[in-house]
């Protein structure tokens, strides 16, 4: 499920799964939207949440699929519900497994129609450009996926990419060209079936004027866990428009909070260093974290760059592994954890288990624990029991695990009342 986008869809593809509202707001904003876009050739989704027994049924329209029937007829057997929650998007003929459908082996290579490439710019007078395909349709039906190799020389190294889809048309974006340079460039097509044609080389030359790009005062950023960093970005060219810049995570830990996420560039503002403020929450893990943020820009116009936040853990590192953490149980009923400790020590670990508080009525045995050179990394068991009680309200307990020179840990254990009488 989510986004379409996501996965590779061949010609031919259909697209359906247990998703609610994988078609709300169609044609924007919904996953089997995006699946189409991508090159899916038929969806079968939801407005709206259909429960389970009103979605499809992926296993029945793939049944009628494979049996010749057409999509139709496979979809609408797959579909619990007329007029529920349900829709069906797609040649209601196409039948992509005929019966007597007659195989056709594809060994012909795409080629690009005439006039084509076309190489125009993002931006009149700018540097960056747009190379503009058309795939031939003769002598058979054809589309393909295309990629442009470019350089400063016939070795090109750099390359982009139409993205995911088969299609006869496309443009592809050659981004962070410098001004007033001859580039070498060639195109790649690549059909459903593996058919590769690789283009002759070509070349053009950029405009004297270079695309705006953005500009960091860092590429690296390293910060304490529940502290705060700053990073200014700014564009290095006037954009000639108004520009939205995102920011946002690629990889890495949420918990890193970005206080401007949206930034608008014009040619007013486009020299002003923005700053952006991060803020680290504190977690309880003894990890250091990454995370990389991605600065680009809403039109993906601009080439877009990456900032990398190392985040050193302030946190005492832990002594104990603990497992649960977190205990419930009926009451009368009874449950258990265990606790091994984190690192071999030096000498013998005599460890301490303590009521921090909570209802007298959960007990705990054993009180202690020893952990030897030999058996330190063996998990022991300590086990819980909830005494039933008269009352009708639900009961919890901490309890906690501390050694000398070492760091506690604590276990949180929750009792449900199973119906004893409210106290007056």
């Amino acid at each position: 499920s989510g986004s379409g986008r996501h996965w590779q869809w061949l010609p031919g593809s259909v697209r359906c799964d247990l998703h609610s509202m994988s078609l709300a707001g169609y044609p924007s904003g919904s996953a089997g939207a995006s699946a189409q876009i991508a090159g899916a050739s038929a969806v079968c989704g939801t407005v709206s949440e259909p429960y389970l027994s009103g979605h499809q049924r992926p296993n029945v329209l793939l049944y009628y699929l494979l049996k010749g029937y057409t999509f139709g007829e496979a979809a609408g057997a797959s579909t619990p519900m007329i007029g529920w929650m349900c829709m069906n998007i797609g040649d209601p003929l196409y039948t992509p497994l005929a019966v007597g459908k007659v195989k056709v082996l594809d060994t012909h290579k795409p080629t690009l129609a005439g006039g084509y490439p076309q190489v125009v710019p993002v931006r009149k007078g700018m540097a960056d450009v747009y190379v503009k395909v058309l795939v031939a349709d003769a002598p058979m039906p054809e589309m393909a996926l295309c990629k442009i190799e470019f350089g400063l020389t016939a070795d090109y190294g750099q390359s982009g990419d139409s993205g995911p889809g088969y299609f006869r048309r496309h443009r592809v974006h050659l981004p962070g060209l410098l001004a007033g340079k001859q580039y070498h460039y060639r195109v790649i097509l690549t059909d459903p079936v593996g058919n590769v044609t690789v283009g002759k080389d070509r070349t053009f030359t950029t405009a004297k004027k270079a695309f705006p790009q953005y500009v960091l005062d860092t590429r690296e950023i390293q910060m304490d866990e529940g502290g705060k960093a700053t990073f200014t970005v700014k564009l290095l060219a006037k954009p000639g428009r108004k520009f939205l810049t995102n920011v946002s995570h690629v990889s890495g830990r949420h918990r890193l909070k970005v206080d401007k996420r949206k930034i608008w560039y014009d040619d007013t503002n486009f020299a002003k260093a923005v700053t952006v403020t991060l803020t680290s929450s504190a977690d309880k893990t003894a990890q250091d974290q990454v995370t990389v943020l991605r600065i680009h820009d809403y039109n993906k116009l601009l080439v877009p760059v990456t900032l990398t936040v190392r985040i050193t853990n302030t946190a005492p590192p832990r002594s104990f592994v603990v497992s649960p953490r977190m205990i419930e149980i009926d009451e009368g009923g009874s449950a258990s954890f265990v606790v091994k400790l984190a690192a071999k020590p030096t000498q013998y670990v005599p460890v301490k288990l303590s009521a921090a508080g909570g209802d007298n009525d959960i007990t705990f045995r054993p009180s202690g624990l020893t952990f030897l050179l030999s058996n330190w990394s063996v998990p022991q068991t300590v086990t819980v029991k909830s005494a039933p009680d008269a009352d009708a309200y639900d009961d919890a307990k901490l309890i906690g695990i501390s050694a000398k020179g070492l760091n506690g840990e604590s276990v949180t254990v929750r009792v449900k009342d199973t119906g004893g009488a409210q106290s007056p």
